[in-house]
């Protein structure tokens, strides 16, 4: 419209401002610009009738003039926004499982979802049958790539979060997250060679590794002790550098990397006399029969 900007902000009269906040909570809003019609900001609202009011209760202001007014100081506005969704100490992250793979991820998502959901954690998931949050799908199309991941985690009634990640997403627009709790890989092989130029395993690899290595410090690896290209990821730089709890899983309780791995204290998985079982060093607990385990044995 031709008009120009210039910070008052030190000038705001306290009734008048303690007026727009009035206003704000009036129509239910934390966050929102409100035009005024008065004759000086730095007064407090004249009390006659007619002399001043509100005009415009905006929901959705622009932030440049503030941040960089023709005239005047520039006001983070944009980090004053940030610091009221997100107060200091407060949680600002959920728990993320991604799962990659060759085969059997789908499957992998959905059982680790229901076990978030039984757990009482509204849980959100992405998978190729597509996008579930709460045990209801919510969007029907193959949901393995990076937007899914993000349409999950926008959802702010989402406590956890599964994310089917799949090579082609990957290749063409990376993670939809910064850095997931747990990392699980199924297995990795010759299934897609050919695409996205990959040409050999390795190939494979290095784009499957994306998923190991994009971790929180401490985080969880999970690794098929069966398939070499999926535990050769355990001695990878970038993933040892997240300095991760490294969990092994195999049919058998004899794979040599699972025997290496719980000899060295660590922490495992592997099916013994139809039982599920979980070993750490020398000690063994079972957890359930694998007859239970829906989709698997069942």
């Amino acid at each position: 419209t031709g008009g120009t900007s210039r910070d008052v902000t030190g000038d705001v009269h306290p009734d008048l401002a303690a007026l727009c906040v009035r206003a704000a909570a009036a129509v239910g809003m934390d966050v929102c610009g409100i035009d005024l019609r008065l004759p000086d900001i730095g007064s407090p609202p004249p009390a006659e009738r007619g002399a001043a009011g509100i005009l415009e209760v905006n929901a959705a202001p622009g932030l440049r003039m503030h941040l960089a007014p023709h005239e005047g100081a520039g006001r983070d506005v944009a980090g004053d926004v940030l610091d009221l969704m997100y107060p200091a100490g407060t949680p600002s992250r959920i728990p993320i499982v991604s799962v990659t793979g060759t085969n059997g991820k789908t499957t992998t998502v959905r059982m680790i979802a229901h076990m978030l959901e039984l757990d009482g954690r509204r849980t959100g998931m992405t998978s190729t049958e597509g996008v579930h949050v709460g045990g209801r799908l919510v969007h029907l199309s193959d949901a393995s790539g990076p937007r899914s991941a993000e349409m999950v985690l926008g959802d702010r009634s989402v406590e956890a979060a599964v994310l089917e990640t799949a090579r082609g997403g990957i290749v063409r627009r990376g993670l939809g997250y910064e850095r997931a709790d747990v990392a699980v890989v199924t297995n990795v092989t010759r299934d897609h060679l050919g695409m996205d130029d990959t040409e050999s395993l390795d190939d494979l690899l290095d784009i499957k590794a994306l998923v190991a290595e994009e971790i929180r410090r401490g985080g969880h690896v999970v690794l098929n002790a069966e398939d070499e290209p999926s535990a050769s990821l355990a001695e990878r730089p970038a993933v040892r550098r997240r300095d991760p709890v490294l969990r092994f899983f195999s049919l058998s309780p004899d794979a040599p990397v699972l025997v290496a791995h719980l000899r060295g204290g660590g922490l495992g998985y592997y099916l013994a006399d139809g039982w599920l079982t979980e070993a750490r060093g020398d000690r063994r607990t079972r957890i359930l029969p694998a007859g239970e385990v829906a989709g698997s044995f069942g």
